[in-house]
């Protein structure tokens, strides 16, 4: 009879625990997407138009852009000490520069790179972009890749200026004029 007792017990708390887990994903969820936050706090591949982050879901197929428009990229994880370092500046460059049509700002997110994220279009988009470093800024103009940093930045204008130095390579390279 206690064993059955202590049975339960331990059910009923793992039901918790699960239960737990749901409702601070489902709070990040609500918390991150679409609204004025800018602090992506789950998985998944994000695009920052209008004012306002928009989850991405391509069945498992990683995240290309689908235009000529200039994006960044931000692959980041969310287990990753650097990243956070960096997530303070990458919010800032997305207030400071959101009404600016020069880059559409891009996050794509996993828990541990690959390895651990449930999200199969951030998964994909790690191993299609080959990130095996994290945080990672891209730069992609005309769906090139023109620019690419690894690590933390300074300030805000460090990625504007990580955006220019990759259309000044696109347009030296290519011998176009922007």
């Amino acid at each position: 009879m206690e064993v059955l007792r202590v049975r339960a017990l331990v059910l009923a708390a793992g039901a918790l625990l699960v239960i737990a887990i749901l409702f601070g994903y489902i709070i990040a969820l609500l918390s991150s997407v679409g609204g004025a936050s800018y602090q992506i706090n789950t998985e998944g591949v994000f695009i920052f138009e209008n004012g306002k982050w928009k989850r991405v879901v391509l069945e498992g197929m990683p995240w290309i852009p689908a235009d000529e428009r200039v994006y960044i990229v931000y692959f980041r994880n969310l287990q990753c000490y650097h990243c956070q370092r960096l997530d303070p500046i990458w919010i800032q460059f997305v207030q400071k520069f959101r009404n600016k049509p020069d880059a559409v700002p891009v996050e794509i997110v996993c828990t541990w790179f690959e390895v651990v994220c449930r999200d199969p279009t951030a998964k994909a988009s790690f191993s299609a972009y080959g990130i095996k470093v994290t945080p990672t800024l891209l730069v992609i103009y005309n769906k090139t890749i023109v620019n690419l940093h690894y690590g933390v930045l300074d300030s805000p204008e460090d990625i504007e200026s990580l955006i220019s130095e990759g259309m000044k390579n696109y347009y030296n390279q290519t011998g176009r004029t922007g």
